[in-house]
């Protein structure tokens, strides 16, 4: 934990962009056993565009898309709830260590806040935000600021907006990453969506005061006293000098379906997955062009973005798993 000391003159905590991520802590763990991480980092030369490319880890030549979903499904007690109602229920289960009941009511009241799907009738877009929200806690080691879907109103009410809203730091700067994640049959519509997505947010100032509203108003933050909280809330006011020491980021998954997993299939394990790798490195050079494409037909090359790619076996498939174990109808 980051000590941080009262600023006598202003009477504030004057916190550093890595003491506040530090009091929030990501609580997600290492992924690696169930998404695997291309080495390559890139970035768009004479942009503000970075991507990293991610996918289903592999186990006998096979995707281990079923462990993955099992894993998301773990997680969103912590995607959903707001730490101050999770250590509510921790602090009942350690007067009654034998009492599991509270953990049993959390787990349900997360899981109501999902929306109910059907194989005629919808695809909910949760497994996406679930997986953006891993990925960022996980790989930009941002915590999550602010759990949005706990404010739904109604179960089949989608959650507008952006998809999250993370805060992590680069040097003496603390940036938000708001969050957008699409799932589709190709990557080129998914990153059409992002896009189509970002650029009716962007152009609505109405929306992003709304977001911003929603931070203030709903910080992840608990067991840290109001100066603190007060001292972090200074980063989002134009009239504190912290502002300038802000950054805003787009985090986008990018989820889509792909062949490669079928063409590795009947190799031998100990070759398949440098097999796959090799051919996804080529799959990545035409989709960052694609991705600076897209941002720049959208008009929106001014802006900071941290792309994740993630192909799957079937986009599909994953989100009738991910219903199916959510809903116990597996």
């Amino acid at each position: 934990m980051a000590f941080y000391t009262p600023n006598a003159i202003r009477g504030l905590y004057m916190l550093t962009p890595a003491e506040i991520v530090d009091l929030l802590s990501p609580t997600t763990p290492d992924l690696t056993p169930r998404i695997g991480c291309m080495k390559k980092t890139w970035t768009a030369e004479g942009t503000k565009i970075s991507g990293r490319f991610f996918y289903v880890a592999l186990r006998d030549s096979k995707p281990t898309i079923d462990d993955l979903i099992t894993i998301a499904h773990a997680r969103l007690v912590n995607f959903v709830m707001p730490r101050a109602r999770i250590n509510e229920v921790v602090a009942e289960m350690t007067a009654s260590p034998g009492v599991l009941d509270p953990w049993v009511l959390l787990m349900t009241e997360a899981r109501d806040l999902f929306m109910r799907t059907d194989e005629e009738t919808g695809r909910s877009g949760e497994l996406g935000e679930l997986l953006l929200y891993m990925l960022i806690e996980w790989v930009l080691k941002a915590p999550i600021v602010a759990c949005k879907m706990y404010l739904k109103t109604a179960q089949q009410m989608p959650v507008h907006g952006v998809d999250g809203i993370h805060l992590g730091y680069e040097s003496d700067k603390l940036i938000m990453y708001w969050g957008e994640s699409k799932l589709h049959s190709t990557l080129h519509s998914a990153l059409d969506d992002i896009s189509s997505s970002i650029s009716s947010y962007v152009s609505d100032p109405k929306k992003y005061e709304n977001e911003v509203r929603i931070v203030r108003s709903n910080l992840n933050l608990d067991a840290v006293d109001e100066m603190a909280k007060l001292a972090i809330k200074d980063y989002f006011n134009p009239y504190k000098p912290e502002s300038n020491n802000f950054l805003e980021s787009y985090a986008c998954l990018a989820g889509f379906d792909s062949v490669l997993y079928d063409k590795v299939s009947t190799l031998d394990h100990s070759a398949c997955e440098a097999a796959f790798c090799e051919a996804y490195d080529k799959r990545v050079e035409s989709a960052c062009k694609m991705i600076v494409k897209k941002v720049k037909a959208a008009g929106l090359d001014h802006l900071r973005f941290s792309y994740f790619l993630l192909p799957f076996p079937s986009v599909d498939d994953a989100r009738a798993k991910f219903q199916a174990r959510l809903w116990g109808t597996k």
